[in-house]
């Protein structure tokens, strides 16, 4: 590849260091073009680990490096092959084990001008990346130090993104930016053709880099109407910046790419609605109150909260409606009730309300569909629900889990026939079920079912599921949820030992 458009390379770097071995957290190499001003080194930076899970001294470190660009791609190419030093010290080595290309070398994907790169600055949206991920993840032990806290704030703070939690798929990951080389965005301006108002002619002006030149670039155009998309419009850009392309029809949603003959995709991004009408609802405040709670015993006292009232509200609307506008909205608003129904069949979305078999059968086949641990979270179990949805589990090798709370016993009986219950149909179950009680605040409040790692909330106790309106949904982020619902397992108590000590 080519790499004359850029002036030169900045190395961002941050490693561990335990003892004299350093191990490397993440690399970002930042190409920078030819009109940007000589960029700056930073001296190294370093703090040494806190609460390490190591005895010793662990520091984590942070520099940036300035070299030329073949010498900051070589330096690249050669962690690649399996060779990672520091920059300029070749002497010093870096522990990162082997790389994956991501795409393979020397291609590069590019992003859309809409998404961020969370490791680089806006102003280098869509630029193309070439990564290389470790084919093994770093050593649990170097990121279990830096995710404390305070490691975890101050390793953000020099790298401008969260490289120990929120994006760990980049923990240890090299990366290589290189922003497009050759403009540095594109202006356009629609204006319809007046002797056909159902036509649109539009103008689209690239802002030139200094120095660079446009010749080389494609330019393509799509129109994504309301049930489909029209053939794209292409333009070849010359010397002159500017292109036109004329729309058969009034553009409604516009994608748009640029590629070069040597540099590949430099822009690009989906069909997006074009905004012809901008609502705006303007309020004034006035009023300002202040509002008291009353006092719900001595662990939650009164308190006071401001609310500011508006009084006048004014609507502005500026409008520019196609003639076939009641069409149009109708359609639109089919398309937005199809994507809710979907959104909701995603999500698995159920409302039951007086139907206790229907709701009873729905759970019991989604536990049927196990095949590696069902977990029921319920503070109101009963040994009903051992019955009920227990003996569902089709897969001999599958185990129930189930939390509930000392809600459930208040009188000590209940638990004790749900224990023999367990005892008497232990031959029911080809692996024995186990149920753990939680107590006072370290209880869960609501009810979840937890088949394989997916999570469904209800609103209302599997027991009961089904007689009063409730709802059911199946959760996004399951994974949060069943770390909080292992831990909270790990906290409780199994129903034997508790039982034995409510009953001294």
């Amino acid at each position: 590849m080519d790499f004359g458009a850029y002036r030169e390379a900045v190395i961002h770097l941050a490693w561990y260091r335990d003892h004299i071995v350093n191990h490397l957290l993440f690399g970002m190499i930042e190409l920078r073009p030819t009109e940007f001003p000589p960029a700056m080194p930073c001296p190294r930076k370093a703090f040494r680990a806190r609460r390490s899970t190591k005895k010793g001294f662990q520091f984590v470190h942070y520099q940036r490096f300035v070299l030329g660009v073949y010498e900051a791609v070589g330096w690249f190419r050669q962690a690649a092959l399996g060779s990672t030093v520091m920059p300029n010290d070749p002497d010093t080595g870096l522990v990162s084990g082997s790389f994956v290309d991501e795409p393979p070398w020397p291609h590069f994907v590019t992003p859309s001008v809409a998404e961020s790169l969370p490791f680089a600055p806006d102003w280098m949206r869509g630029s193309r990346v070439h990564y290389l991920f470790p084919l093994q993840e770093v050593e649990s032990t170097i990121w279990k130090t830096v995710q404390e806290s305070e490691n975890r704030v101050r390793l953000s703070t020099w790298l401008n993104f969260d490289l120990a939690c929120e994006f760990e798929d980049y923990q240890g990951a090299i990366c290589l930016v290189a922003p497009n080389p050759l403009f540095r965005s594109v202006r356009k301006s629609h204006q319809e053709t007046r002797s056909d108002a159902s036509q649109e002619t539009v103008g689209y002006h690239f802002i030139v880099r200094n120095g660079q030149r446009m010749a080389g670039c494609r330019l393509e155009v799509t129109n994504e109407r309301l049930r489909g998309r029209m053939a794209p419009l292409v333009a070849e850009i010359d010397d002159e910046p500017i292109a036109e392309l004329r729309h058969h029809a009034r553009v409604h949603k516009e994608g748009l790419s640029v590629s070069h003959s040597d540099h590949g995709l430099l822009y690009w991004y989906d069909p997006h609605v074009l905004i012809r009408a901008v609502h705006a609802n303007i309020g004034i405040v006035g009023r300002h109150k202040q509002v008291h709670v009353p006092a719900r015993g001595r662990k939650r006292p009164r308190y006071t909260f401001d609310v500011d009232e508006i009084n006048e509200s004014t609507e502005t609307l500026i409008d520019e409606r196609p003639d076939d506008h009641d069409v149009h909205d109708r359609l639109v608003r089919a398309d937005v009730r199809r994507e809710r129904q979907r959104t909701a069949r995603d999500y698995d979305q159920k409302w039951f309300h007086d139907v206790p078999a229907e709701a009873a059968e729905w759970v019991r086949e989604k536990i049927g569909q196990a095949r590696v641990v069902v977990m029921i979270v319920d503070p109101y179990f009963a040994t009903s629900e051992l019955f009920a949805f227990g003996l569902a589990i089709r897969e001999p090798t599958v185990a129930l889990r189930v939390l509930t709370s000392d809600d459930s016993f208040k009188e000590r009986a209940v638990a004790r026939t749900l224990l023999d219950n367990l005892d008497a149909t232990s031959h029911a179950f080809a692996t024995p079920p186990l149920i753990r009680i939680s107590s006072g605040t370290r209880g869960i409040h609501d009810r979840f079912l937890v088949i394989d790692g997916g999570v469904w909330f209800s609103g209302n106790s599997f027991n009961a599921l089904g007689e009063r309106a409730s709802m059911v949904v199946k959760l996004p982020d399951s994974e949060t949820v069943v770390s909080k619902l292992e831990a909270a397992w790990e906290g409780a108590t199994p129903l034997a030992d508790w039982l034995v000590g409510a009953e001294r």
